[in-house]
């Protein structure tokens, strides 16, 4: 009877933890063919960009897993046709002189452009799926410069040229046309023009067919009637003078009235040769405050942005010249790039290069050491992606609780910056639309009935009726609480001003409690992040532990009181078992 007994209880404990293990088992299947949401962004790409892209707006669209499997949290599967319904979206939302040419799981200058439709495409939590924007290509053009000899003869040649971006960049040719007593200065774009405007070996740069004309500066006979080498009047000889006026006779005696001398050493570079000599990219401009989101910006000379000092030297020690680099024009010109507003750094000024001339070149160049420059700019301090700070009872743990217990969890963010932006015209607009989501998970040993839930920007209290929607139901994730604010709307409202982006505080704050059946030892976890057009913020949590003992109808006790049966009941087995030994002895 004994051994009876103790088999009875050993397949009775068995069968308990077996019952334990399929729970456990149960309670841990993957789901497949969840709901899940991506973010799809608007990526312009274009050479003009410092970066080589820049980002548009971006927005979170609900998908079903494509997944029939089950498979991890983490990874999933999008329809194809969905990203074709964002593309034809993102037509419509694209900036004007752009069109979207496919779509790319990756920001960068030349990404790798899809256009395929059909099928799957593999995904995650976090991925963006961008959108990929681009100027249309434009038709060729065949542009032709033609050159008027304006009275003379011998003009060059016209010239053509084919460009597909509006406007077509000519040498001007070095060929010299000729006129009888007169000296020719160079071209111009009219004919009565007075002075030159283009030379030989330049450059111009053209949007239609032009034709340029030559500049002529007549001259006078020279009078020198006692043969001494100088003119006898005022007049001009017939000395040949160079593009700028300088007689070009070695050793001329006349006086400058005739024959206007070149003063000692070069003439500056012209804003032409400077171009050629920086190069495109001798002028770095940074970004301090945001770096990985604002790349660097790389630039040549630009028109308005430099000054030019005066040549400095003698023929015997070489000579300089001091081109200027103006700091605030470089920054500009970085906003315009990364469509935000930037101004210089503290501390940050002009900058001076030095420039040789090579006697034997006739050429300026950098001078021997003269690297490239770099212009530290900031953006008012301000983040566009917004963080998140999780709090209970305004801490950052929810520390040790008794079921029942309440508390006070609030979501804690900021305005995001880049609710204006910078269009490419250089003026800040409101990005419309541009929602701004919290997302919070509680744990099974949290709940909430939300009926406090309050959202507030800064002192003001926002209304649920018309400022945010609120959603417990339906979730992926696993998530219990999405809050939606239409940040634009609230602009538009008053709600929300310029001197709030990027620093005041919006805030979701409501009232859970512990649930009545948690246990001693039972983990309380609630996470949180934001989600704006930057992309998600990092996840904040919030954890504790329940400290109570067990109350009656939760699952602890039940195994409790199941195990505990059953030890009494082999326990009293043993009585019975004992007694009918002792009786039989007696």
């Amino acid at each position: 009877m004994r051994k009876r007994m103790a088999k009875f209880l050993s397949l009775f404990l068995t069968a308990v933890m077996v019952c334990s293990l399929l729970s456990v088992s149960a309670l841990a299947a993957l789901e497949s063919h969840e709901q899940q949401t991506c973010k799809f962004q608007i990526l312009y790409v274009d050479s003009s960009f410092g970066a080589g892209y820049s980002y548009g707006i971006s927005w979170d669209e609900p998908y079903t897993c494509q997944y029939s499997e089950g498979h991890s949290g983490y990874n999933h599967s999008i329809a194809c046709s969905k990203i074709r319904e964002q593309v034809e979206t993102a037509k419509a939302k694209v900036d004007s002189g752009w069109e979207i040419v496919g779509w790319a799981k990756e920001a960068k200058p030349n990404p790798t452009v899809l256009t395929t439709y059909t099928g799957t495409a593999a995904t995650q939590t976090t991925y963006t799926i961008y959108l990929v924007a681009k100027r249309p290509a434009s038709a060729e053009v065949t542009y032709t410069l033609t050159y008027n000899a304006n009275g003379g003869s011998g003009a060059p040649a016209a010239q053509t040229a084919k460009s597909s971006t509006g406007s077509a960049t000519f040498t001007v040719s070095t060929s010299v046309p000729t006129w009888d007593d007169h000296t020719f200065l160079g071209w111009a774009d009219s004919a009565d023009a007075a002075a030159a405007a283009y030379h030989g070996g330049g450059t111009i740069t053209v949007s239609a067919d032009k034709t340029i004309y030559a500049v002529w500066k007549q001259n006078h006979h020279h009078n020198d009637t006692d043969d001494d080498g100088f003119c006898d009047d005022d007049n001009e000889c017939m000395h040949v003078k160079d593009t700028e006026g300088y007689c070009t006779v070695s050793g001329c005696k006349h006086p400058s009235s005739c024959c206007p001398k070149r003063s000692s050493g070069p003439a500056g570079p012209t804003e032409s040769q400077l171009q050629d000599i920086l190069g495109t990219d001798f002028v770095t401009v940074t970004c301090e405050t945001l770096p990985d989101e604002h790349h660097d910006g790389t630039y040549g000379l630009l028109t308005g942005g430099y000054t030019l000092g005066a040549v400095q030297g003698d023929d015997a020690s070489g000579y300089t010249v001091n081109l200027t680099l103006k700091l605030t024009n470089y920054v500009e010109a970085f906003g315009t790039d990364t469509r935000k507003v930037h101004t210089p750094a503290e501390g940050e000024t002009d900058r001076s290069v030095t420039l040789q001339y090579n006697k034997e070149s006739q050429l300026w160049a950098l001078a021997a050491g003269v690297t490239g420059v770099t212009f530290k700019a900031v953006c008012n301090d301000k983040s566009s992606q917004p963080g998140m700070v999780k709090l209970a009872d305004g801490q950052t743990s929810i520390g040790e609780r008794k079921p029942g217990d309440t508390m006070v969890f609030t979501l804690n963010s900021t305005v995001p910056s880049d609710l204006l932006r910078m269009n490419t015209a250089g003026v800040m607009e409101l990005v419309n639309p541009y929602t701004l989501v919290f997302h919070d998970k509680m744990n099974e040993k949290l709940e909430s009935d939300y009926s406090d839930l309050e959202v507030t920007i800064g002192s003001m209290v926002l209304d649920p009726a018309t400022d945010y929607t609120v959603a417990t139901a339906g979730l992926s994730g696993g998530e219990t609480l999405n809050v939606t604010l239409d940040l634009a709307a609230l602009y538009n409202a008053g709600k929300i001003t310029k001197d709030d982006l990027g620093k005041t505080p919006i805030v979701v704050s409501y009232t859970a409690k512990v649930v009545d059946d948690a246990i001693n030892g039972d983990l309380l976890r609630n996470d949180a992040y934001v989600r704006s057009l930057e992309g998600s913020s990092s996840i904040s949590t919030v954890i504790g532990t329940v400290v109570d003992t067990p109350h009656t109808g939760g699952p602890g006790t039940m195994i409790f009181t199941v195990a505990g049966m059953a030890l009494l009941g082999g326990a009293a087995g043993l009585m019975v078992l004992r007694r009918r030994k002792e009786d039989a002895e007696n």
